[in-house]
This record gives structure tokens, sequence and C-alpha cells, in this order.
């Protein structure tokens, strides 16, 4: 098993390429950590490529570490990580995971954090905002029908970026949470992720 001592660090929303079934990813200092469908957290490292499960507990129960989704790093070092419906937060320095929030409906897909720590998450139907530290769940679309919401980016002036399978990009606004369509040349509905960049244009992974 495999420990980490966090630092300075940069997340990515890509997909690992590779021989790994990687769902999600994101690097720490020199160190990558991934999920793999079927598995559990592994730490990658990048001189080899090895990927070796990470230490967990054995105070967790039993199973909460299997299954993982995508994967996110908090300015605290932890790491936020979807298991289906759940939302569950890793101490990489104790191996201990602790429930963090559970979807209203279906499962959770995608997440991503904002500027504030708060976590937008998107299941099978609706975008969510999560606190974090009580679980408190607020759904942001109810203004809105989505078809089936995908993948999601924020942008660094906290605007939310959904793709709809099959339908549309569209764009949220953090605080009036105004949604609109955002006009593009081509269609990104299958899109297999998006990332905001510092400039303001998003970079889209497509089929």
């Amino acid at each position: 098993m495999s420990k980490l001592t966090f630092g300075q660090s940069v997340t990515l929303g890509f997909a690992l390429a590779g021989s790994f079934a990687a769902q999600g990813l994101t690097t720490v200092n020199d160190a990558i950590v991934i999920t793999e469908f079927f598995e559990t957290l592994r730490l990658v490292d990048p001189a080899v490529p090895t990927a070796t499960p990470m230490y967990f507990s054995p105070a967790n129960p039993p199973g909460v570490e299997s299954l993982p989704g995508q994967l996110l790093l908090e300015p605290a070092g932890t790491l936020l990580f979807t298991q289906a419906s759940y939302i569950r937060r890793y101490d990489p320095a104790t191996g201990i995971i602790t429930y963090v929030a559970e979807a209203p409906s279906f499962i959770y897909r995608n997440i991503a954090l904002e500027a504030d720590g708060s976590v937008i998450a998107t299941t099978g139907v609706d975008l969510y905002r999560i606190n974090p530290a009580t679980g408190e769940t607020t759904n942001l679309s109810d203004s809105y029908t989505f078809f089936s919401p995908r993948k999601l980016s924020i942008a660094p002036d906290g605007a939310i970026f959904v793709i709809e399978f099959f339908r549309d990009l569209v764009k949220i606004d953090p605080i009036t949470l105004a949604f609109e369509t955002v006009p593009v040349d081509r269609d990104y509905s299958l899109a297999n992720a998006i990332e905001a960049l510092p400039n303001g244009d998003l970079a889209v992974i497509d089929q």
C-alpha cells in the first residue's frame, strides 16, 4: 500500500491514457493518483509507470474504497471521490474514508470544485451544489429541465459549464443560477470531457 505527503498540487479533469482503466485522476507533486473501474484508488509512478493500491485504514467499513469514480483534490490535501450514489473523502495521511453526501437521484456522474470548496455534481438528471463540510445538497436545476447532464467544468470566473448527453453545452451563472445554451460550431454532446482554461476558453475532448 502507498501513502503520500501532500504539498503543492494541480488537479486534472481528463482521463489518464495508457493501460489503466482510469475513471479520474489528480496529480500531487510528482505523484499521480487515479481511480480504476472495479478497483480502488491507486498511486502511479510516472517514471515506470506502475500502479499500486493506496493505503486504506483497517478501520474503514469493508468495501468503502471499492468502485471509485471521479477524483478531486481538496485544498486541504484530502481527496473527494464518487462511488455510485455517494461522494466520499479519503485522507491520505490516515487512510480513513468518510462519508460526504448521497445523491438525491440516480448516481453521481461528475464532480467539480468551486473556489469556496463547494462541490458541483451531476447525476443522470440534475445538477447539485454540495457543502462538503455538512453534506447539505441543493438542486441547482429546478428552473431547467436537463435531458441528461454529463461532463462539467468550472471556469475561473465561477461559471459552470455542463455538457448534456445528445443535446447542448449549457452555461450556468453560479450566483443567479440562470441557464443559457452556449452557441457552438459543432455538436459536442458526446464529448468525453471538458475543462475550463485560465483564459476563459473550454478545452474539449470529443469523440
